[in-house]
């Protein structure tokens, strides 16, 4: 399971010890994890995209899970007890998958905008057909 295997999990809860929030954070995308010895293969596609040779493996997580009441807090949360736990962290990176409608983008991305900025490809290349990072072909 995600929860096992994962490199990082944590739950946020509140005043009344409810669950607020959980969150999976792994070394891949976790589109890309089912891919039998893909390793760090997302760093090659990631630096073709955006060109940002500070963002590698060594510094980087990606949310592969992240489940949370609306309130920033609860992501303030997640993310203050992620970095001090891990010095080492730089970054923590969210995958937006391609053909995602614009209002299921704004669902998966609501409990990130208060904390993340969007980064711009540098090429208008997209994944081919069959890579982890590319459409759906529905």
């Amino acid at each position: 399971s995600m929860i096992e295997t994962c490199f990082m999990s944590m739950t946020v809860e509140d005043d009344e010890s409810n669950i607020a929030g959980f969150a999976l954070l792994d070394d891949t995308p976790c589109q890309i994890s089912a891919v039998d010895g893909a390793g760090t293969d997302w760093e090659t596609w990631f630096q073709d995209t955006y060109t940002m040779p500070e963002i590698d493996s060594s510094n980087s997580l990606w949310f592969c899970c992240s489940l949370t009441e609306p309130e920033s807090a609860i992501m303030a949360e997640i993310l203050r007890t992620t970095f001090s736990t891990m010095h080492e962290l730089q970054h923590l990176l969210v995958f937006v998958p391609a053909g995602l409608t614009e209002e299921s983008a704004m669902l998966l991305l609501q409990p990130f905008e208060a904390h993340f900025h969007q980064l711009e490809p540098t090429t208008d290349e997209v994944a081919p057909l069959g890579h982890w990072a590319a459409a759906s072909p529905d």
